[in-house]
């Protein structure tokens, strides 16, 4: 029996309704278990991090018998990825809670979804009051000097506990310097 069987029989429930066509040739696992099958052609064309025959092998197999995909990423997360790698208007990303939108912006920047780029940075912007510390890890990850600008002067004021182990190694010493400073 292979694995596509499996799937139709043992994981009905588990299967995303908006990503679940029968002849879908990649099927993608979430960090939860939920089931994404979409095709290889939209994932090679709306992102980098599939396109090409080296990567597109590697995360997808030729077949999708052959293996399901596991990744990272929650449900929630490869939900709103999954439609801006589509022929279709992009998803609003505004009524996001602070970690789904810093999964959604860390997955789209993870596997090259350039439609996406600019708008994940620019809702990212949105959480510089709420979640400073993931908007500056996040800015300072992806060189978005900009953003990281915005969002240190929030992470000033917070204790070094909280801020220092998520920073970037290169960015530790500037940050505590400047927090000393505040």
């Amino acid at each position: 029996m292979s694995d596509i069987d499996s799937v139709e029989r043992n994981d009905v429930g588990n299967i995303s309704p908006q990503f679940n066509a029968t002849d879908a040739d990649v099927i993608l696992r979430a960090s939860d278990g939920m089931l994404f099958r979409v095709y290889r052609r939209d994932l090679e064309a709306f992102s980098e991090g599939f396109a090409g025959p080296a990567a597109a092998h590697d995360a997808c197999p030729t077949n999708p018998a052959d293996d399901i995909v596991q990744l990272t990423e929650s449900s929630a997360v490869l939900e709103i990825l999954l439609q801006f790698m589509r022929r279709q208007r992009h998803p609003s990303l505004k009524d996001l809670d602070g970690k789904t939108m810093a999964g959604v912006a860390e997955a789209v920047e993870k596997y090259q979804v350039f439609s996406a780029l600019e708008a994940c940075k620019t809702q990212m912007q949105e959480f510089v009051r709420s979640n400073p510390v993931d908007v500056l890890v996040y800015a300072l990850r992806h060189d978005y000097e900009d953003l990281a600008n915005l969002s240190v002067e929030y992470t000033l004021g917070l204790p070094l506990q909280r801020v220092y182990p998520r920073l970037p190694e290169s960015y530790r010493l500037q940050w505590v310097s400047e927090s000393d400073h505040y």
